[in-house]
């Protein structure tokens, strides 16, 4: 059994501009999801981006600290050694 022996050349039509309309609102629904996420990726980037720099002045802040610290350590040690 065909599909024109049971459905009319209207129905058919109808049927055919139906899923052309789908396929149409899927193309469109897919480009819009697809420009959301990219953009959303490329927020997510920058975040990830300025995260990174502010860890990277803190790490040197604490470099910077932790040179202090030994400093004032062997400091400490010296005076020690002088005082005994």
């Amino acid at each position: 059994m065909r599909v024109q022996d049971v459905l009319d050349d209207g129905e058919i039509n109808k049927i055919i501009d139906t899923h052309d309309q789908l396929e149409r609102i899927t193309v469109a629904a897919q480009t819009v999801l697809t420009r959301r996420l990219v953009e959303a990726l490329n927020r997510h980037a920058a975040a990830l981006g300025e995260a990174a720099k502010a860890s990277d002045k803190y790490a040197n802040r604490l470099t910077w600290a932790t040179w202090a610290l030994v400093l004032a350590t062997l400091g400490l040690i010296v005076a020690t050694c002088l005082k005994g």
